[in-house]
């Protein structure tokens, strides 16, 4: 018996061997495969025209994509399954229509901490080696100031000083260490991977206020921040990068270079962030899973937020020249290539962007008609996501509040209306858990709601994951370059791609403008904006003042609109305008750089508080440029005044009582505009879903009786419905915490159709947030033409801000600009530190510090020390 059993036990051994060294032989014949590549170095520039004649075309099944892909909506939490076999061609941007060489590729088995898509040391692309210009003066050639204009300016500086101190101890007894300070119950939050942004944010500014004391604090605590790891599961790489890092970059070029301890911080983060470049086509992942990304093989989104993907450059520009590690700027090159080829061949509005990109490079073959249209993922099993006593008090639904769905908004739609819109069988969920930890709130540039808690935000303990992609058949891919994200596309400077266009012209100043694309890159777009974007509203006064609008375009359709939707965000214009009047010689822009400065002023000065909302629609009569690619004219409307009936489309007023206490830090666009919601019923979950409108229809007549749904489209149902479930929630969530510190909240608010006494065809989101981009152009006005008008309006918006905003401890978001007695929202972003009370301070300091001469500041106001000729 023993015989026997050694002998079984041989000879499975030896039948064992065969089989794995029959796979190993096989594997070993297919590794030696190559995908066919380019001949020829990587260029530095993009080429005009074409891609290959043959495109290349590989199984993209077990390749994931980027964090929130292809849902349609913003799951920032949800993660993306495991890679499993080969890799795709590293083709590099623009692959298929006109872009570089692809990179080699590697059939190999991923190796943790090694990248999967690696450039070859030979096609770096390295800093322009040719020689900086002396750039044309920006600033104004100021005269000496009296005794008294002295002797008033530091009087209105010293109390902007005074209110930075204040805050900044409030900030430092209730929250040091965390990312912000919530001013009302005076609690730490974390919603920027927990690092203290905070404390990065504001180092630079420390330095401007001469606050030594403070300033070596920060930085003692800084020195000992780990950016290799965060309790956040994902990092959002534009908000880490333009905080953070130019936080970290622009403290060390204020200390004039000696405290390095923050260049090797910036160059620790920098080497962190480079991992979302690990992607075929090297464009980032936005939403970045830095503890399982480096085992996995990843795309980057196909609904990527143009800011976010377009505005890493000054950051990792700065990094590569302090460093001397080309690797930074190689990293962003590659991306505005990218963008350079989509403005110049396949913009709807040639040399501008729609505000989402599909950048995953992937164009499915054989399946994209049933998987190009974006749905939110599968519901996730019962039971997931454990409730909360925040779950439990809105379920009980004091009130007539809105039940919370499972921890979701919109609602889950069932198999049944997947299967009746066209979609096949979904993928099965990867098994993958949320890690515990902080949420990160909203984009600053973006203003979309954010998810609250209980929705797999930070709390998800054991959350699976679902997919991204509905798994209906194997999904080909053909190498392409970057798309236009959905059917219908939009078109604008505000929320989602402003910081986009700000950062070609700036980059042209870092530079030294020592390479021409992106001065010619912002030429061709502020041109096209002019066109299309800009446009003269209506006041009562008649102020010759201008804005920026949005443009939607259905190519496939043949349809166009203009929307005169105006946003806080987009107020960064008027400075951006000047600044380019200047460093480009086109000095026709600086008029329009100060009619659009006056318009911010004027949406200030119509509003109760004296502060400018998050949105508003304008009233207009006229319509702006209409060229499109191509030359070809856009479809218009019989009469200028047919413009503003489509774009105001079931506009009507409606008495309903939208909850709007507490939101604090969401930027959110859930309106109740005709044309400003991101898609149409139609392109996102198809008409098998109009039962669950009706449904939304009827959880609002409950809700709100006297409601009027016949002057509401679906899509504004939806919207409405979503915006009732996350006020409720944030609403019970903030003041049980404010109960639970013994502070108070104002009482409850609500949300009426608000036009500023008719100065405005409606306030859409009247909160405001601590916003700085109105005063940064007021700023950048004062800099560039010395108009001592500019310090008197910028005065007003102070006075205002700071009485509407000021809480017992610090301030705080306020949840209504047009009304006399806004609420409290208990939100003090990093931003307020780093950028409005900065450009404030700035504003009635000596022209010489932070000079736009020498220094070029980001999109989060953090200055970058401009190359010296």
């Amino acid at each position: 018996m023993i015989r026997r059993s050694r002998f079984l036990y041989v000879f499975g051994a030896v039948v064992l061997f065969l089989i794995f060294h029959s796979a190993r032989t096989s594997y070993d014949a297919s590794s030696s495969f190559q995908w066919p590549l380019e001949p020829g170095p990587a260029p530095h520039h993009p080429p005009q025209h074409g891609g290959p004649e043959d495109p290349v075309v590989f199984d993209d099944e077990d390749l994931t994509f980027g964090e929130g892909v292809g849902d349609g909506l913003d799951n920032d939490d949800y993660g993306m399954g495991p890679p499993v076999v080969r890799p795709p061609p590293h083709g590099l941007p623009g692959v298929g229509s006109g872009g570089t060489q692809p990179l080699p590729v590697d059939i190999e088995p991923v190796i943790p901490g090694q990248e999967k898509y690696p450039v070859p040391s030979g096609s770096v692309i390295s800093l322009p080696t040719a020689a900086t210009k002396a750039l044309p003066r920006v600033q104004h050639t100021f005269e000496a100031e009296t005794e008294a204009e002295k002797t008033e300016r530091l009087k209105r500086r010293e109390e902007i000083k005074t209110v930075m101190v204040r805050d900044w101890s409030a900030y430092k007894k209730y929250a040091w260490g965390h990312d912000e300070l919530a001013p009302v119950t005076n609690t730490p939050k974390d919603p920027y991977a927990g690092w203290a942004a905070t404390i990065v944010d504001a180092l630079d500014t420390l330095i401007i206020m001469d606050l030594d004391d403070e300033y070596e604090a920060a930085k003692h605590f800084v020195s000992g921040l780990d950016f290799s790891s965060s309790r956040a599961r994902f990092i959002p790489v534009f908000e880490t990068t333009i905080r953070y890092l130019g936080g970290l970059l622009s403290a060390y070029d204020l200390s004039g270079g000696k405290d390095k301890v923050l260049l090797e911080k910036a160059t620790e983060l920098g080497n962190m962030l480079m991992g979302a470049f690990d992607t075929p086509n090297r464009m980032p992942i936005l939403k970045y899973d830095w503890q399982n990304a480096p085992s996995q093989r990843l795309r980057s989104e196909t609904n990527a937020v143009a800011a976010e993907l377009g505005s890493l450059t000054l950051e990792f520009t700065r990094l590569a020249q302090l460093t001397g590690q080309d690797k930074f700027f190689d990293a962003v090159q590659r991306v505005t290539d990218s963008l350079e080829v989509f403005a110049k061949y396949n913009s709807s509005i040639e040399g501008l962007f729609p505000l989402r990109f599909d950048a995953s490079g992937c164009r499915p073959q054989g399946g994209e008609e049933k998987i190009k249209t974006p749905l939110p993922p599968p519901p996730p099993p019962a039971g997931v996501f454990a409730k909360t006593e925040d779950d439990v008090k809105a379920e009980q639904g004091k009130g007539r509040l809105v039940k919370r769905l499972s921890g979701h908004a919109p609602e889950w739609p069932s198999d049944a209306e997947r299967k009746a819109a066209g979609y096949g069988e979904l993928a099965p969920f990867n098994g993958a858990k949320a890690a515990t930890g902080p949420e990160f709130s909203s984009n600053k540039h973006i203003p979309q709601p954010k998810v609250g808690t209980g929705a797999g935000k930070g709390n998800g303990e054991g959350a699976i994951l679902p997919p991204s992609y509905p798994a209906n058949k194997k999904i080909q891919c053909e190498e392409v370059g970057l798309r236009a994200w959905g059917s219908s596309q939009k078109y604008s400077v505000a929320g989602m791609i402003d910081s986009l266009y700000e950062s070609l012209i700036k980059e042209h100043a870092l530079l030294g403008g020592a390479a021409e694309q992106y001065a010619a890159m912002y030429t061709t777009a502020a041109e096209a904006i002019k066109e299309n974007i800009l446009f003269k509203p209506e006041f009562s006064d008649n102020a010759d003042v201008l804005l920026a609008g949005q443009v939607t375009i259905s190519p496939n359709e043949g349809k166009r609109s203009f929307q005169p939707e105006m946003q806080h965000l987009t107020c960064f214009i008027g400075g951006m305008f000047g600044l380019g009047s200047k460093l480009l010689g086109r000095e026709a822009d600086l008029a329009i750089a100060e009619k659009l400065t006056e318009g911010c002023v004027k949406g200030y000065e119509v509003m109760e508080t004296g502060v400018m909302p998050e949105i508003f629609l304008a009233k207009y009569q006229g319509s702006p440029a209409t060229t499109t690619k191509k030359d070809k004219p856009a479809e218009k409307t019989e009469g200028a005044k047919l413009d503003v009936d489509e774009a105001t489309a079931g506009m009507k007023e409606v008495n309903i009582a939208l909850v709007a206490g507490a939101v604090e830090g969401r930027e959110a666009q859930n309106n109740v505009t005709a044309g400003t919601t991101e898609e149409s019923t139609e392109d996102t979950w198809g008409s098998a879903l109009h039962g669950k409108v009706e449904k939304d229809k009827r959880a609002l007549v409950d809700l709100s009786p006297d409601i009027d749904l016949t002057s509401l489209t679906d899509d504004e149902v939806r919207s409405i419905y979503a915006e009732y479930q996350q006020a409720a929630q944030e609403d019970i969530a903030t003041k049980a915490q404010a109960k639970k510190q013994g502070s108070q909240l104002g009482p409850p608010t609500f949300k009426t159709a608000s036009n500023a006494n008719g100065e405005v065809e409606r306030i859409v989101d009247p909160k405001y947030i601590l916003r700085p981009e109105a005063i940064e152009s007021v700023f950048y006005m004062w800099r560039i033409t010395g108009d001592k008008k500019w310090r008197e309006k910028g005065w007003k918006m102070w006075k205002a801000i700071e009485t509407a905003t000021r809480s017992s401890t610090a301030h705080s978001a306020i949840s209504n600009v047009d009304s006399k007695t806004p609420v409290l929202t208990n939100s003090m972003e990093s931003f307020w530190f780093a950028e409005t009370l900065k450009y404030f301070y700035l504003l009635y300091s000596e022209p010489s510090l932070i000079s736009l001469d020498e220094y070029v500041l980001n999109t989060e106001a953090h200055p970058f020390r401009r190359p010296v000729v």
